[in-house]
């Protein structure tokens, strides 16, 4: 299954893409893919914050977060 979405962090230095319950993020800088999660979830309209360093998505009707900086 390929991926159908993608978005730009603000800081136009990330790329956020779902494939198949897991969510991947692209570094320009390293030029590298790093999973965001371990095991495929029922995640939804993951987004990244205004300044890049975190993302937000729903996940069982419960708003989650995943730091970026850390």
């Amino acid at each position: 299954m390929g991926s159908v979405s993608y978005q730009w962090a603000p800081s136009s230095e990330m790329i956020l893409f779902p494939i198949a319950g897991k969510l991947y993020l692209w570094d320009a800088a390293s030029k590298s893919v790093k999973s965001l999660n371990d095991k495929p979830t029922n995640m939804m309209d993951p987004k990244f914050s205004q300044n890049s360093s975190f993302i937000t998505f729903t996940e069982n009707q419960n708003v989650k977060k995943i730091d970026l900086v850390t």
